[in-house]
């Protein structure tokens, strides 16, 4: 599958340098405080440390994270240094206590490369644990989170202990030491009871060997027995006839039924011919019978020419008797408008002076009118522009502008009012000034301190003196500012008093009332009143000015009104209209009287005038409607009347020419129906006489079977009572013969498997039997007391070995003895750990207000990418965007959805090992850094474990490296088989060796003198070679048996069934893509080429797969859907307690829902309520489970995939025989 994993991801940085560790060093650490060690030798691809626990690998992988985030170290008193290379430069760093230095190819450098941010630091440290362990929340809430890379911002400030509040140090250290040495009195009470273990192994191999020993004589005393049975059954089945081998037992029956079936075709044929002669009569007695007339004649020429003729002519008919009545209709409306407009105007318009009035005459009176609307609304608009302007008071202009120069004296003696005290605020602004000076002070000594710290000390908080020193710098500033603005304010203050008393002796010589008081509020509201003067007078002068300009405009208006008039008169006398005497001298209209009146009288005239002509146009189109009418309705008369009796008359109207229409109509359709029936007898007769002729042959076949009649003899006496005897006769022993042959083929069937069994048994040899059954069951007595002390001696061996592993995993001694030693540095690091408490808890705030969603998408489809690619297709990764986003995993087999809850822990570890690797690489815009991986494949099997350490192998050949930590011997075996296969460099380090950790080595795997630990590989799964196979052949040699069952879903199916070329199928199989939901799969993820299918490949099989999968839908209709133990819980009618009897029931159906509501009916399942059967029953038919309609034909079937495929069929990929071909193979 490494080949599968080649494909290279769009997106992905092909440039980005890899940072490789070539050493790693372990100076001093809280877990190896007496001891150091260093790992060389490290290769660019994966690294295979290995050890048993407290060996130093937890250890390893937390300088690993040290060194490449020195700033945020998790081993923050450790000391530890690391050479890398990066982009080809030689890099080392030190780390002790805090404390780093940068080497870049040998000379000091005060900064290291530019990596990746150390918030990201957990994302590249996969351990099993952490990828199946989701805290205190659900596991999908966990995966949900691992879509943004598994960071939770809030989770790892509680880890680090940020808060803003201080932390206090309330570990007691003699509290401490006491169980520590609790823990080392535990330990060296292990080690004595470790030692027994050697003599216990001893006993138990003599036990496994006599209970290996007593197996294989059990077999062997069964094997005789089971010979023994067969020779006597295959004896008492030869005293049988050999005709009894032919017999099924219904044989009897079978003659009851061939005989039943000739009656019936008989009888059939009886009743046929009489309704034969039936019809015939009825048809010799139709008018519209002819010799020789089919049915198909009678629709061809009555009722596809004739009638659809006729119907052509109704329906001109129908139309034009629809338009005659609407322009008689229009005729008399137009009329009675014409009555109507005569009737308003006939006392201002001699009727002889209407139809002289022309379209000139009318349109220069609207004109007028129009004229006289315009210059009436000017008029008014004078008038009234008069009575508001002439009502204005003389308006003195000298007293107007004395009014404005006193307003302005009261206002300048506004602006400067102050009197020049100082109030509060002032004095207080005084006081802070002073304050200010003092500040300054402040501000000058801490800028001293900082540069002392910084200079000296390098310490951190020289910054913080800093911005202190330059915050009180400023406050001084502004107090100065204060200080110098109190100032000008006193000076300004004198001068402000002699502008007013000027101004107040200004507004005095102007003759008006002073204010009450020479206060701000009492001037104020003298000069208010000014205002309103000033204001009234302005009105008066501007009122009177107006008025005086619109004088002549309004004159001029006056005449233009009076010139209208005499053009009106005029104009009336011109056409001969008495204007005098319409409307008996009132006037509707609010203003322009004349303008309304000649609106009126002018629009009715034309209404008239309009009427008129329609009612002359509408009665010329009633005319001619009816001419049409006679002319069609002729027409209709000459097409029916050769098809009518000659005593029917012509139709006089239209619903006697559709009566006439459909009575024809009706007669051809009886006539047709009676002819097509006629022809259906004869065929029944024909189809009565060979079912007759056939059930005598069946007859035939089935007493030459029994040997009763010769098989070339002729047709027999089916009647014959005799012969009915001896079939009796035949079928009374079947019984006895079936139980006989049963009990033959089991004995033989035993016997077979025993045989082999034993034969397969360890130590069997064929001389195994020769002493008898005595010497076996004595061998037996013997060997069982030793072999029924095993379980004692096992179970004493599991338990001490249980807590002896137990003792290896745990680190309970370490960490007493770490969390001594950290006791006693938890005084020092007191002021330093609240410090950056405070901080953390400052800077986790702010990221959790920022969002890192932007790259989701990016990360889903690069983490759906490699889940297909690990999975070998098998599974699509889904995001369900319902309530709380969760990952779901598609099975692409058996088209099942399935939640994290319901996948195994294996195809789990997968999931969240895409994602996080997809992450990664999302996130990397520089240096691709190591992975560093602890026990991943623990709780895979082999397949899943080939599928993580191929897509790790393909990681690390993209240019990452790798570090893979175990304690598990069989990992490292089948890392081994892994760089065997030279696909990557793998370099193995034994740390336990190193760091001098004992009892991991284990013997060396035969011809290998390495050293490795002895573990069994991979399971290598052999794909049968397709050189000189047929397709058929190859098919044989899969072991591929049977027909597909269409109920099964399509992406289950094996590619066999849709490829044509067995060494492409071979290629397929040995990338492991067995299934089309697989291939499907990897399609989509870009995979084709790396698996070796050609796009071309692809296109045939997705056609074939298309139209497999049309044919078993089409086959579904009809025939509903398979039932699942998911619909059964989904549908609510069967409860907890019911749900496991009636899915095993479903199972044994085989899905099959009409069977199970039978078998449900029928009692299979005690107890099970009626109504909850058809409130099942109602579920199923809801959801197309049970499906009412009738199943399709095979030709309709044919029909389906054909229009499924038909882009396929016309692009050239499919043809009908590649179909067909497909179809034959899967059914």
């Amino acid at each position: 599958m490494t080949e599968a994993l080649g494909t290279r991801i769009p997106g992905q940085s092909e440039h980005a340098p890899g940072l490789v560790f070539e050493k790693i060093a372990i100076y001093r650490a809280r877990s190896f405080r007496s001891s150091r060690f260093e790992i060389n030798g490290l290769c660019a691809g994966i690294n295979i440390i290995y050890g048993p626990n407290a060996a130093g690998k937890t250890t390893l992988a937390q300088a690993i994270m040290t060194l490449l985030w020195p700033q945020d170290p998790t081993l923050g008193r450790a000391e530890v240094a690391g050479q890398f290379r990066l982009a080809g430069a030689d890099w080392r760093v030190d780390f002790d206590a805090g404390r780093v230095r940068y080497q870049l190819n040998g000379r000091d450098r005060g900064h290291g490369p530019g990596l990746a941010p150390q918030e990201s630091r957990d994302r590249y440290y996969l351990g099993l644990r952490d990828l199946l362990d989701g805290k205190d929340e659900g596991f999908a809430a966990f995966i949900a989170r691992e879509s943004a890379g598994g960071y939770d911002v809030a989770a790892a400030a509680s880890a680090l202990g940020y808060s803003y509040s201080k932390r206090a140090n309330n570990r007691k250290v003699e509290k401490v030491r006491a169980r520590l040495g609790e823990a080392q009195d535990a330990q060296d009470e292990l080690r004595r009871e470790a030692g027994r273990l050697s003599e216990l192994r001893r006993r138990l191999a003599v036990a496994d060997a006599a209970q290996q020993r007593i197996a294989l004589l059990r077999v062997a005393v069964e094997f005789g027995e089971a010979e023994a049975l067969s020779v006597a059954a295959r004896e008492r089945l030869l005293v049988f006839p050999e005709a009894m081998a032919q017999v099924r037992g219904d044989e009897a029956e079978r003659l009851d039924a061939l005989r039943a079936r000739v009656r019936e075709a008989d009888a059939a044929e009886d009743s046929t011919m009489r309704r034969y002669n039936a019809l015939s009569e009825r048809v010799a007695k139709s008018p519209l019978s002819r010799p020789t007339l089919e049915a198909a004649d009678v629709e061809a020429k009555i009722l596809d020419s004739v009638v659809p003729t006729l119907d052509g002519y109704l329906r001109e008919i129908e139309r034009v008797a629809s338009e005659r009545a609407a322009a008689q209709a229009e005729v008399i409306e137009a009329q009675a408008k014409a009555d109507e407009a005569w009737r308003l105007i006939s006392a201002t318009v001699e009727p002889s002076s209407l139809d002289t009035i022309s379209a000139e005459d009318l349109r220069a009176f609207s004109d007028l009118a129009r004229r006289f609307d315009r210059v009436a609304g000017e008029v008014w608009a004078y008038k009234k522009l008069r009575g508001i302007l002439t009502g204005a008071n003389g308006a003195d202009a000298a007293r107007l502008e004395s009014l404005r120069d006193a307003a302005r004296q009261l206002r300048a003696w506004l602006r400067g009012r102050g009197d020049g005290s100082q109030g509060p605020a002032t004095q207080d602004a005084r006081k802070w000034a002073q304050v200010g000076r003092i500040v300054s002070l402040i501000a000058t000594i801490l800028a001293a301190i900082a540069c002392i710290v910084w200079v000296y000390g390098g310490h951190s908080a020289w910054p913080v003196l800093l911005v202190a020193a330059l915050i009180f710098g400023g406050l001084f500033g502004a107090a100065s500012r204060v200080l110098s603005s109190l100032r000008a304010q006193d000076r300004g203050a004198l001068e402000q008093r002699r502008q007013r008393e000027t101004h107040r002796r200004a507004f005095e010589r102007s003759g008006l009332a002073a204010p009450e008081a020479w206060g701000p509020d009492a001037v104020e509201q003298r000069l208010d009143e000014i205002e309103q003067l000033i204001a009234s007078a302005t009105n008066d002068v501007e009122k009177a000015s107006r008025w005086s300009q619109e004088m002549e405009a309004f004159q001029a208006t006056e005449q233009k009104q009076r010139a209208l008039h005499q053009e009106r008169d005029a104009l009336a006398a011109r056409v001969g209209l008495n204007l005098d005497l319409h409307f008996g001298g009132q006037y509707i209209l609010g203003f322009g009287d004349e303008a309304a009146e000649l609106a009126w009288l002018i629009s009715h005239i034309e209404a008239w005038q309009r009427a008129r002509m329609q009612a002359s146009a509408s009665a010329a189109v009633f005319g001619q409607k009816s001419a049409s009418f006679e002319q069609n309705l002729e027409d209709f008369h000459a097409a029916i009347r050769p098809y009518l009796p000659a005593e029917v008359a012509d139709a006089p109207d239209l619903a006697s020419a559709q009566a006439q229409t459909r009575a024809l109509e009706k007669g051809a359709r009886a006539l047709g129906q009676d002819l097509r029936e006629r022809k259906n007898m004869q065929d029944a007769l024909i189809e009565q006489r060979e079912r007759r002729s056939q059930a005598l042959d069946e007859s035939k076949v089935l007493l030459a079977r029994l040997q009763l009649i010769a098989e070339s003899g002729a047709a027999p006496d089916i009647n014959d009572a005799d012969m009915g005897r001896a079939i009796d006769a035949l079928c009374a022993q079947r019984a006895d013969y079936e139980a006989a042959r049963e009990e033959s083929l089991a004995a033989h069937a035993r016997l077979r498997n025993v045989r082999t069994r034993l034969e397969a048994q360890p130590g069997y040899a064929p001389d195994l039997l020769e002493g008898g059954p005595g010497r076996l069951a004595q061998e037996i007595v013997e060997l069982s007391g030793p072999a029924a002390q095993r379980d004692a001696v096992m179970s004493q061996i599991a338990r001490i070995e249980a807590r002896v592993e137990d003792a290896k995993k745990s680190t309970a001694l370490e960490q007493r003895r770490a969390d001594y030693h950290a006791a006693l540095d938890a005084l020092a690091e007191d002021l330093a750990a609240n410090s950056r408490s405070v901080a953390g808890a400052v800077l986790s705030d702010f990221l959790q207000r920022e969002t890192r969603d932007a790259t989701r998408p990016a990360v889903f489809r690069r983490a759906r990418e490699l889940f297909a690619r690990i999975t070998h297709g098998r599974y699509r990764l889904d995001l369900d965007e319902g309530e709380g986003a969760q990952f779901r995993a598609f099975d692409m087999l058996n088209e099942v959805g399935q939640s994290l809850d319901e996948l195994s822990s294996g195809t789990r570890v997968q999931l969240l090992l895409a994602v996080r690797v997809a992450f990664v690489e999302q996130l990397e815009r520089g240096a691709k850094l190591p992975l560093v991986l602890d026990e991943t494949l623990a709780n895979s099997d082999d397949a899943r474990a080939r599928a993580i350490i191929d897509a790790l192998v393909q990681i690390a050949a993209d240019g990452r490296q790798i570090f893979y930590l175990t304690a598990q011997k069989d990992e490292v075996e089948k890392w081994r088989q892994v760089g065997a296969a030279g696909a990557v460099a793998c370099e193995f380090i034994d740390l336990g060796a190193i760091t001098g950790a004992p009892d991991f080595r284990a013997e060396p795997v035969a011809g290998r003198d390495d050293g490795a630990p002895n573990a069994p590989a991979f399971e290598k799964i052999e794909v049968p070679s397709a050189e000189g196979l047929s397709h058929p052949q190859y098919k044989d040699v899969l072991n591929i048996r049977g027909a597909l069952n269409p109920m099964t879903p399509i992406g289950h199916t094996h590619l066999w069934y849709l490829t044509s070329d067995p060494r492409e199928l071979e290629q397929m199989l040995r990338a492991d893509i067995v299934r089309w939901g697989a291939l499907k799969n990897l399609q989509r993820s870009g995979a084709l080429a790396a698996v070796g299918v050609s796009a071309a490949s692809y296109t045939r099989i997705e056609a074939r797969a298309k139209a497999l999968g049309a044919y078993f839908e089409a086959w579904s209709v009809g025939r509903g859907k398979r039932v699942t133990r998911a619909d059964l819980e989904d549908s609510g009618a069967v409860s907890d307690n019911f749900i496991d009897a009636v899915a095993e029931l479903n199972e044994n159906y085989g899905g099959d829902a009409t069977k199970l509501l039978e078998g449900l009916i029928a009692g299979e399942i005690k107890r099970f309520q009626s109504a909850k059967r058809l409130e099942l029953a109602e579920y199923f038919e809801a959801q197309g489970i049970l499906d009412a309609r009738e199943p399709l034909s095979e030709a309709e079937r044919w029909t389906r995939v054909l229009a499924a495929v038909a882009p396929e069929i016309a692009a050239g990929v499919l043809d009908a025989g590649s179909i067909r071909e497909t179809l034959a193979r899967a059914l």
